[in-house]
């Protein structure tokens, strides 16, 4: 019906719809409209609305941060719906107010539920494409913690599927401070993986102090899991091609009284 990264007016939207005359503006206009069990999210990036209003949305790689109306709140019945499977979310969003809406895809809701007014929601898309946000209007903040915990789990079931399908059996090792996060076991051969995941489709991770000095391990390998919402793809790396393929820097130092 519609297509990832093609723009659409409200009109278009309505004409695809076959919306009756009598049926169209209203909360069409106010930033989301409910059509049967569909909901149609329209936002803007950047600028203010025609009603004024303004709203920090952005996206942070391919995670659309969104907020709701000015007094919208996770107990409203509207935001309880958008949170709910019953119902799909289909978004659309513009950098200029002038110009049509271009179609995000239908996205599937985090809430953000430490922000209480207006309601933030956070959108991942798990169309095979993905919105093209020029680099321009993204915002290079990190993911927030419970994002990163939803990178972390998607990675994990990832990398645990794909070996236990290939006859491993898998012991987790989380929480052992071990310096890999899986055991797989196979016929008397042991691979420890040490599971990283992003949400983008470029190779990036972070590694701790614990993790590096254990990667000396002969059997430890780095699992890489790219675009863990999408397409999921898992590169592995030893110890020495981890340390010749990525530069690692400091992002921060121990410090201990001399």
């Amino acid at each position: 019906m519609f297509e990832v990264n093609q723009q659409y007016t409200r009109a278009d939207i309505y004409e695809i719809l076959d919306i009756p005359e009598d049926k169209r503006g209203g909360d069409w206009q106010n930033g989301y409209h409910r059509e049967g069990n569909d909901y149609f999210i329209f936002c803007n990036i950047g600028i203010a609305g025609r009603t004024g209003h303004d709203y920090d949305n952005h996206f942070v790689g391919d995670t659309l941060v969104w907020y709701g109306k000015t007094q919208s709140h996770f107990g409203q019945q509207t935001i309880q719906n958008m949170l709910s499977e019953d119902y799909r979310k289909l978004i659309f969003y513009r950098m200029n107010d002038k110009s049509p809406f271009t179609y995000a895809g239908v996205g599937v809701p985090s809430p953000h539920f430490e922000t209480e007014r207006p309601a933030r929601i956070d959108w991942v898309f798990n169309d095979s494409d993905h919105p093209q946000i020029p680099s321009s209007n993204r915002k290079r903040t990190p993911p927030d913690q419970e994002t990163k915990e939803k990178i972390e789990k998607a990675a994990i079931e990832y990398v645990w599927s794909h070996y236990e399908r290939n006859g491993y059996a898998i012991t987790d090792r989380q929480k052992d401070n071990c310096g890999y996060d899986l055991l797989a076991s196979k016929e008397g051969s042991d691979v420890h993986l040490e599971v990283k995941g992003t949400a983008s489709k470029k190779k990036r991770f972070f590694i701790s102090r614990n993790e590096r000095n254990n990667s000396i391990h002969p059997n430890w390998r780095l699992a890489l899991v790219l675009d863990v919402f999408g397409e999921p793809k898992m590169s592995l790396y030893t110890k020495n091609e981890m340390e010749s393929l990525f530069q690692m820097d400091a992002l921060s130092w121990e410090c201990n009284e001399r």
